[in-house]
C-alpha cells in the first residue's frame, strides 16, 4: 500500500470515527422528548421543527439499534472502538450494557425486532423528503407505523392497528395543513399539525421509558437553541398577527 493510500485510509477512519462520535453524543440524556415540547417547538419555529422531529427520532432509533447489534455481535458492525479515545471508549462501554439490558426488556415486550429494523434506517433522506409536501404524509405514516410497533403493550390497540393508525394521523396531518390555505391570520391555524405529531411522540416515550428502564428523566425545561427558537418565533407570531386581517 502506498503512502498516499495510507493517508487516504487514515483520513477515511478518521472521518468515520468523527460521525460516530457525533451520533453518540447525544446519548447520555433521555431520548424521550416531552410531547408538549413537540407543540410549542413546531409552533414557534412555524412548523420548521417538524422535520428536526422526525429525523432526530429516527436518529436516535437507528444509532441505539446500531449499538444493539454491535453488542450482540462478535464483529463491530457499525461502531469503530479504535476511533475512540479512553473515556469515548467507557462511555461506549455504558451504551453497550445498557442495550444489552433494553434487548431483554424489549424481548418481553414483543418489540425487539421492530427496534432493531431501525439499524438501516436512512433517518437524513427520510427528513429530507419529509419537507416535500405531499411526499411527508408517505414518510410520516410510514415513520409512524414504524414507531407503533415500539410500543410496550401488547394488547395496545395502536400497536395492533398500527398501519390503521398510522395512515389517520398522516390523514389528520395532510388536512390540517390544507388550512394554510385559508385568507389572513386564519392560514396560522395549519400550525395544528403539531398535534399528531403529539400523540406519536407519547409513543416513542412509551418506549423509551421501557429502554432506559426509567434510569434518566426526561427534561422538561427547554434548551438555550430552544429558547431562542420561542422567543423569536413568538415575536414573528406577533407581528403576524398584527398584521393580519381576520374579518375575512
Amino acid at each position: 500500500m502506498t503512502a498516499k493510500n495510507t493517508e487516504n485510509s487514515d483520513k477515511s477512519k478518521a472521518t468515520k470515527g468523527e460521525a460516530q462520535k457525533k451520533e453518540l453524543s447525544f446519548e447520555r440524556d433521555s431520548r424521550q422528548i416531552p410531547a408538549w415540547h413537540v407543540i410549542v417547538l413546531s409552533v414557534s419555529s412555524f412548523g420548521l421543527y417538524n422535520i428536526y422531529w422526525i429525523y432526530r427520532n429516527l436518529s436516535q432509533l437507528r444509532t441505539c439499534a446500531q449499538v444493539a447489534l454491535d453488542t450482540k455481535s462478535d464483529q463491530k458492525l457499525y461502531f469503530d472502538e479504535s476511533t475512540m479515545d479512553d473515556q469515548e471508549k467507557k462511555d461506549f462501554a455504558e451504551l453497550k450494557q445498557e442495550a444489552r439490558g433494553a434487548l431483554l426488556r424489549l424481548d418481553n415486550a414483543g418489540t425487539r425486532e421492530a427496534f432493531l429494523n431501525f439499524a438501516k434506517c436512512p433517518a437524513g433522506v427520510f427528513a429530507t423528503v419529509f419537507a416535500v409536501p405531499v411526499a411527508n404524509l408517505i414518510i410520516l405514516m410510514r415513520s409512524a407505523s414504524q414507531f407503533a410497533t415500539l410500543i410496550p403493550d401488547q394488547l395496545s390497540n395502536v400497536r395492533k392497528n398500527a398501519l390503521f393508525i398510522s395512515f389517520c394521523v398522516a390523514l389528520a396531518y395532510g388536512s390540517l395543513s390544507l388550512l394554510a390555505k385559508l385568507p389572513g391570520a386564519w392560514s396560522l391555524l395549519y400550525l395544528s399539525t403539531a398535534l399528531p405529531l403529539f400523540v406519536v411522540q407519547t409513543w416513542l416515550n412509551k418506549h423509551w421509558q421501557v429502554y432506559e428502564n426509567e434510569k434518566f428523566l426526561a427534561r422538561q425545561a427547554f434548551n438555550p437553541l430552544e429558547l431562542g427558537v420561542i422567543i423569536v418565533g413568538a415575536s414573528l407570531f406577533g407581528l403576524v398577527l398584527i398584521n393580519s386581517d381576520f374579518s375575512h
